[in-house]
């Protein structure tokens, strides 16, 4: 998507980092994801969440090691770069943008599951920098029915950009309900509208 983009001008060109796991074994690899993207440690009664609360270490991966790793292979701009995640990975992009907003340059939130940390939406509120970073917030319209209330995925997404717009904390953000998208199917559309934004095309960057 990126390479096609970059090809014929819409965005700039860019190269994509993606972080995953060797075991073929799906459930553990989702307690793997989870113990790497979530900053809080939740209830082990809540099984999509079993093996979270490692996120800050993950963090300290991607900004020690990582990007070092990235940067003496590859000809880079280490100040344009951006972080890309979905559902806990979109959570976990917000959680770093609210903490440390100048650890990246640009931050896609895709279906960033609010619910795993509510007090994000207080830090949205009061969030307050000069040269803030550009923010792209995307999610499934039929996610709220999908999942139920108690998630309210897109009440929160939607609220997460409400708050970052609404006072004076100059970031620019972006928000998008996918029309008819699922949790799932969401994320093509995110991606490719996160990407547009973020990535215009006067500017190079590297994305995570």
């Amino acid at each position: 998507m990126v390479t096609s983009y970059g090809y014929y001008g819409d965005s700039a060109p860019a190269y994509v980092v993606g972080i995953g796991y060797p075991e073929a074994d799906f459930g553990q690899w989702l307690t793997l994801r989870n113990h790497d993207l979530l900053h809080v440690r939740l209830p082990a009664t809540i099984e999509v969440a079993k093996g979270s609360g490692d996120g800050a270490k993950f963090q300290r991966f991607l900004q020690e090691e990582l990007r070092p790793l990235v940067a003496s292979r590859y000809q880079v701009d280490d100040r344009q770069a951006i972080l890309v995640g979905h559902s806990f990975g979109g959570l976990f992009t917000s959680h770093v943008l609210l903490n440390a907003p100048r650890t990246f340059s640009g931050y896609i939130a895709c279906s960033p599951s609010i619910w795993a940390e509510p007090q994000l939406l207080e830090k949205a509120s009061a969030f307050r920098m000069a040269d803030a970073p550009k923010v792209f917030i995307g999610v499934g319209s039929k996610e709220e029915e999908q999942f139920g209330e108690q998630y309210s995925m897109g009440k929160n997404a939607q609220e997460l950009a409400a708050r970052l717009k609404d006072h004076a904390s100059r970031a620019e953000v972006s928000f998008t309900d996918f029309e008819g998208q699922t949790h799932g199917t969401a994320i093509p559309e995110c991606l490719s509208h996160g990407l547009q934004f973020i990535l215009s095309a006067s500017q190079a960057a590297v994305g995570h």
